[in-house]
């Protein structure tokens, strides 16, 4: 998966921190003491690294980009709908350009799926398609098609379920 590694990074950089925090913590809350360690200042020094390690991780969650750009992509033509009962409003001849928008305007190289019958195996599958080809969608039959796009190497799709009536 493309962004497996940053997210590898990001959970170890946030365990580190953690980690970190924690020692740091246990170790200025015993050098103030006096006596001998303690339960309650190893629980003391603990709870602040948790808590040191979820401040990080959230800051780093949120200003941190992480993912693929494509994960994001919605297709935009041809024009469906998300509900099936309303495919039929939505005729597209066989050979049809699929596109996609992803938010930043990225190049997403998709797999495009067909389905039809309520079949869950696809009829018609296209690999390493760039948006605004044309598709041969159609070659399976005419009825209710539903139009699915994928990102190489994840397990669900990225836009799923528009809904077009092959002519």
């Amino acid at each position: 998966m493309p962004d497996s590694t940053s997210e590898i990074i990001r959970t170890l950089i946030t365990t580190v921190i953690t980690t970190a925090g924690g020692m740091i913590s246990a170790y200025l809350i015993n050098k103030r003491r006096s006596d001998k360690q303690t339960n309650r200042s190893i629980g003391i020094g603990a709870f602040a690294g948790v808590a040191i390690g979820i401040i990080v991780g959230i800051t780093l969650a949120i200003f941190w980009p992480t993912g693929d750009p494509c994960l994001k992509a919605r297709i935009s033509a041809p024009t469906g709908t998300k509900e099936k009962a309303h495919a039929a409003t939505f005729q597209v001849n066989n050979e049809i350009p699929v596109s996609w928008t992803p938010p930043s305007g990225e190049r997403c190289v998709m797999t495009v799926q067909s389905y039809q019958e309520g079949n869950p195996v696809p009829v018609r599958e296209y690999k390493n398609v760039v948006s605004g080809t044309i598709l041969d969608i159609g070659d399976a039959g005419s009825g209710e098609t539903e139009i699915k796009i994928w990102v190489e190497g994840y397990n669900t799709p990225v836009d799923e379920g528009l809904w077009v009536w092959i002519k």
